[in-house]
């Protein structure tokens, strides 16, 4: 599962593996965490998206146990609602409300 940390203000992601859970930073910087959305790939790689204060989108995926962040095209900046899925060949899409369009609105890295 992926959650904002409200007490370190940080984006995690928490997995359990042989009966014990784990929790991972992914995103310590900017505040960013709140209204994540996680999906995972046909291998187990996590892919999480995340707002940032004011609406801003993140989109960072994991890869062995290192996470990285993608730019996303089509992306406008107040976003509400996101919802993270993998499309075909496992692309990321994420979905969204457009706030100033009154749209839904679909971005990939």
């Amino acid at each position: 599962m992926s959650y904002y940390d409200l007490s370190n203000r940080d984006l995690k992601y928490a997995h359990r593996s042989n009966g014990v859970w784990s929790i991972e930073t992914v995103d310590g910087f900017g505040e960013v965490g709140q209204g994540t959305s996680l999906a995972l790939d046909p291998a187990g790689h996590p892919h999480v998206s995340a707002q940032e204060p004011g609406g801003a989108l993140r989109y960072l995926e994991r890869n062995g146990g290192t996470w990285r962040m993608l730019e996303l095209e089509g992306l406008r900046e107040a976003a509400f609602s996101v919802a993270l899925a993998l499309r075909d060949r496992h692309q990321p899409l994420l979905c969204y409300s457009d706030l100033a369009e009154h749209a839904l609105r679909c971005a990939r890295p």
